[in-house]
């Protein structure tokens, strides 16, 4: 499920965060997938769609050889042709041989291009640090002075097992907000956790939020995710 994903990669964003301190001091949101190609597909354009004006996101790849790689952009993706753009304060990450990160070491025009013609970081052909294909299945790698990267697999290229992008927000408390989801197995043990009956708990917004982001958030199904995009 979502939420068993978004606990499994929490490590990943709280750390990915840290080089450029990023919502330094603040109150996070439980992490929203935005895109997987799992559920939504390989078309580069349905990427765009969902990602368009979405900053903040980390895009997370894995291989089918079992290596996790991606990257922070505060800047959403845009199809912007061959123009780059992008922050200095974006950060790749790599899980060969152990979960590393990586943030922009040179000023650049930017540090992401993506068109028709896929996915770049780093920023620009042919010498991207990452490229991923148009049909989000395959792409390749670099060591690159603009990231101060060595390889970040152990081969050139590669092909993807599944590409998600999950976007990362301060927590904002709306009036008359619920957090309650009756079908989450987590609620009773995060009751006993903060040793308070279980509906107080619940109408603490602002802990319920934290706990979720380190990693036993809401067990949200599959149907979360369609949700987000309705």
């Amino acid at each position: 499920t979502v939420s068993i994903r978004r606990r499994e990669l929490s490590p990943i964003f709280a750390s990915v965060l840290k080089p450029s301190n990023a919502f330094l001091g603040k109150i996070m949101a439980p992490a929203k997938l935005l895109f997987s190609t799992q559920y939504d597909g390989n078309a580069l354009c349905m990427f765009f769609g969902l990602t368009a004006n979405k900053p903040n996101t980390v895009l997370v790849m894995d291989t089918i050889c079992g290596h996790r790689l991606g990257a922070f952009t505060p800047d959403a993706w845009k199809n912007f042709g061959d123009k780059p753009y992008g922050s200095k304060c974006t950060t790749l990450f790599s899980s060969y041989p152990n979960l590393s990160f990586f943030p922009a070491t040179r000023d650049l025009d930017g540090y992401q291009l993506s068109s028709k013609s896929g996915i770049v970081l780093g920023p620009s052909l042919p010498q991207a640090t990452i490229f991923i294909s148009s049909n989000l299945d395959q792409g390749w790698t670099l060591p690159s002075g603009n990231f101060s990267n060595p390889s970040l697999l152990p081969q050139r290229e590669f092909t993807l097992k599944n590409l998600e992008v999950w976007q990362l927000e301060e927590y904002r408390e709306e009036a008359g907000a619920s957090v309650e989801d009756p079908d989450d197995p987590w609620e009773d043990d995060f009751a006993k956790f903060r040793k308070k009956k279980k509906d107080s708990v619940l109408k603490n917004g602002v802990e319920r939020f934290m706990l979720s982001f380190v990693g036993a958030g809401n067990a949200l199904s599959v149907a979360m995710h369609m949700r987000n995009h309705a």
